[in-house]
């Protein structure tokens, strides 16, 4: 089962297991910059659960301490992705304490803010650009948008034969030669501008060449770096760790792209939400996005400077507006678990 759909129903089952208690109120935030530094200052520092390396992560961390001097502790959590926010909202029906900060999709926020897990922030005071997708609510800011690239090597793909098209990206030629992610959510972020039948057309024509099925992205973009198959469809930030490892290997953006829409989140039950709020803005400015994407691969389409908006560059690029997934989630939802099934044969 895909990991996102593991997170969702695990969140599920913890907000049923809970639905007894008080509900807890909504909360109302507006503060300028200075003032919302001042209190960061009487606070012991962040708390972050994620998934990534940990140096990476520390040295994010150290960046932003940099910036804030003042923040005393910062605290990178190793947590797999597909138990993060089931622990938060663990944690969060408890009482506390918690993370500080979530890093997720919007439809995923959208629950916890529902459960009252969630505080708000006035993101332009904060000094972040606002608009329908960078800031679509008090309660979450763009963070990371990570794109999806062809990856192929170059020992067994002639330049002539670089896919040019998705259609071409799934052609028979490479049947036997191609493998995936065991998740479709690539396609379903293609369905905004090639419409939900192009996209199913695609998964049926990928799925009809029997692709090799991988757990993650990595070990994808590794097996097409050994050779072992001939191209795939990667994210970006696993696709570019093998290009640095020197593999014969070369990427190609077709059109449109797409892109993941993952948000950040103020948790009301971590113990450091002023902190929380200056880390999250700062991931928004140049600098903080420059930074994390120097780090972990994973930039913002939407932050100028970044290699991920180098790497797209004027294509046309297709992913769901945070509204629309909030607004669409269970849909979407419904459209990765059949298109995955459709890749795994079943």
């Amino acid at each position: 089962m895909p990991n996102a759909l593991l997170e969702r129903r695990a969140f599920t089952r913890l907000a049923a297991a809970s639905a007894g208690a008080l509900a807890l109120p909504r909360f109302s935030f507006a503060a300028t910059k200075e003032e919302v530094i001042e209190a960061a200052k009487k606070e012991g520092g962040l708390v972050w659960y994620d998934h990534y390396d940990r140096e990476a992560s520390e040295a994010v961390l150290a960046a932003f301490q940099k910036t804030y001097p003042f923040v005393k502790k910062p605290e990178f959590v190793d947590v797999p992705s597909a138990q993060k926010t089931a622990r938060i909202t663990q944690e969060s029906t408890a009482g506390g304490p918690t993370a500080d900060v979530l890093l997720n999709d919007a439809a995923v926020q959208q629950q916890l803010w529902e459960r009252g897990f969630l505080l708000e922030a006035d993101w332009g005071a904060l000094g972040v650009p606002k608009s329908p997708v960078t800031t679509p609510t008090p309660y979450m800011v763009l963070a990371l948008t990570p794109p999806y690239v062809v990856l192929y090597n170059t020992d067994q793909v002639k330049e002539a034969e670089v896919p040019k098209t998705w259609d071409e990206a799934v052609s028979e030629k490479w049947r036997g030669k191609t493998g995936h992610w065991m998740r479709a959510s690539f396609f379903v972020g293609l369905a905004p501008v090639l419409g939900e039948d192009k996209a199913r057309d695609l998964v049926t024509k990928l799925a009809a060449l029997k692709p090799r099925l991988f757990d993650g992205q990595f070990p994808l973009a590794q097996a097409i770096g050994s050779g072992e198959i001939a191209q795939g469809i990667v994210a970006y930030d696993s696709a570019i760790r093998i290009v640095e490892k020197g593999a014969p290997v070369k990427m190609a953006s077709l059109e449109p792209s797409t892109i993941s829409t993952i948000c950040g989140s103020v948790l009301k039950h971590g113990r450091n939400p002023n902190t929380a709020r200056l880390f999250l803005a700062w991931l928004a400015t140049p600098e903080g996005a420059i930074k994390f994407e120097s780090e972990t691969k994973r930039g913002n389409y939407f932050v100028e400077g970044t290699a991920t908006r180098k790497v797209l560059g004027d294509r046309k690029v297709s992913f769901h507006k945070p509204e629309e997934s909030i607004a669409h989630a269970k849909r979407l939802n419904a459209m990765e678990v059949e298109f995955s099934r459709k890749l795994a044969g079943r």
